[in-house]
């Protein structure tokens, strides 16, 4: 049996990037906004390490962004080869709804979430810590429905609508340093000329984030050797100290990019929508200093250093082949996804470039030859990509000595979007789950929250005390057990879903 044709409905008012897709057994009708690029045998949003022309997506080992493509007698749904984004999936009888937001796929399945429901940063928090997942996690709909989460994966549609996930190709594995680093420069390279392919609808160009941290340096001196002249950098970070300096303009200076500065604290001067569709954060401060300076994002690839804990560490969760990471008690980095469908541009993470060879990096992180690239008096150590900055020409000591914290510390709201949470909870919240949930934190549970942070970033995934954390009940240590702003993910979800609605 053929797979059924693909039939687009384009809606220029959605976010540009965004699409929905309804399996049918006649067709399918994918909805899209009008960035997406769409052809007879797939559609696609995001760059990949190979040529635009062939539409090969789905085999490269080097995604970034989704999409899906027709293969012999199977649609295949593509997520991004690493697991800050997923796909969700909604299977029904007549047909199965598929997308990579959820306030879209909701909104084309007549849901919403239930408010019965306080946990679901919980439910995604355990998806993204997992890393690689075949849809074994769901959440549940207002309706009854449960939404599949599937990160790091192809999805297959048959023609008899069964549904299967499929692992995606790990790409060459590195052999020392210097392989790994020609891996990481010619697949940057590639994805950049994907970007700017004069076959697409809309070209991006590339802008590093540059902070003073080791993951965000070394990927702009990846980027720049690959023809990057543009930094986006902000003048602080939010830590456990308080705001502190993060200003990268001496690693711009002396790479030679052409800097622009943000500033992340006003994200609370934002419109209340604005800061609504970052309700995967809740309360964290996670990615949304991105919302500050939208005017710099538009038509770019927005080169990162996300996830360089799990693969320029010497720590044990280096070593897996899933890139999960347990230690994980906010959601830095998927937050950002609704923002970057309707801005138009995508996130390129050099750190999960051959990321999935967890073992090989772990060895070349901790080669006798690293010796040489770790710092005195660094708070940690990271020496690939010291080498990678260093060898760029970054001096030792303008990067990577303390760690600035960037998304880590929890904080509210502003005020205007505060007071239409507090309006939204009050209202639709049931009395009796307001009843059991706590409206603030006691200064003695912050400080408790912040020392079991630490156990786990310290301890996931060690063969005896990740169990034993697990056996505890981790969510109930969790700053967000039991509290009022959990429904912040409710509030925000829904006012992101009016915006696909109108």
């Amino acid at each position: 049996m053929k797979p059924t044709p693909i039939v687009y409905e384009r809606r220029d008012r959605l976010p540009r990037l965004a699409w929905c897709a309804h399996v049918g057994r006649a067709a399918t009708r994918v909805v899209h906004g009008p960035w997406v690029e769409c052809r007879p045998e797939g559609f696609v949003e995001g760059v990949w390490d190979g040529p635009f022309g062939d539409f090969d997506f789905d085999c490269a080992p080097n995604l970034f962004g989704s999409g899906a493509r027709l293969r012999d007698s199977r649609l295949i749904f593509c997520t991004a080869t690493h697991p800050l984004d997923r796909l969700y999936v909604i299977e029904r009888e007549s047909e199965i709804l598929v997308s990579h937001s959820l306030p879209f796929i909701l909104s084309e399945a007549d849901d919403a979430p239930d408010l019965s429901h306080p946990n679901y940063f919980f439910k995604i928090l355990d998806h993204f810590r997992e890393g690689v997942s075949e849809g074994t996690h769901s959440i549940p709909t207002a309706k009854g429905e449960n939404v599949r989460l599937f990160a790091v994966c192809n999805i297959e549609v048959s023609a008899d609508g069964a549904v299967s996930a499929s692992a995606k190709g790990l790409g060459p594995e590195p052999r020392d340093y210097e392989h790994y680093r020609s891996l990481l420069d010619g697949a940057v390279r590639r994805l950049f000329a994907n970007a700017a392919d004069d076959g697409r609808t809309h070209q991006f160009q590339p802008i590093a984030a540059v902070s003073r941290g080791y993951d965000s340096v070394a990927a702009a001196a990846v980027a720049t050797q690959a023809g990057c002249r543009n930094a986006l950098t902000f003048q602080q970070s939010n830590s456990s100290r308080g705001w502190i300096d993060d200003d990268g303009g001496s690693i711009c200076e002396a790479l030679g990019l052409a800097m622009e500065s943000a500033d992340r604290s006003a994200f609370h001067a934002l419109p209340v929508d604005r800061q609504a569709e970052w309700f995967l954060s809740t309360v964290g401060n996670g990615e949304n200093g991105l919302g500050t300076c939208e005017h710099l994002l538009e038509e770019r690839v927005l080169v990162t250093g996300r996830r360089g804990e799990t693969t320029w560490g010497t720590e044990r969760q280096t070593r897996g082949s899933r890139l999960g990471n347990r230690g994980n008690v906010i959601m830095t980095g998927p937050d950002s996804i609704e923002q970057r469908l309707h801005c138009g541009y995508v996130q390129l993470h050099v750190p999960m470039i051959a990321a999935r060879h967890g073992e090989a990096l772990y060895r070349i992180n901790s080669a006798a030859e690293t010796d040489a690239w770790t710092a005195d008096g660094a708070a940690y150590q990271r020496p690939a990509a010291r080498r990678i900055a260093e060898e760029a020409g970054v001096p030792r000591q303008a990067f990577g000595m303390r760690k600035a914290g960037g998304a880590g510390k929890l904080a509210p709201l502003g005020p205007e979007a505060m007071e239409a949470f507090l309006a939204f909870y009050r209202e639709h919240v049931p009395k009796p789950i307001r009843r059991g949930l706590r409206e603030s934190h006691s200064d003695r549970r912050r400080k408790a929250h912040v020392y079991l942070r630490r156990l786990w970033m310290r301890f996931a995934d060690h063969p005896i005390f990740d169990p034993l954390l697990d056996a505890s009940g981790w969510r109930r240590m969790h700053l967000l057990w039991k509290m009022r702003d959990l429904y912040q993910f409710h509030w925000g979800l829904l006012r992101t879903m009016d915006r696909y609605r109108d």
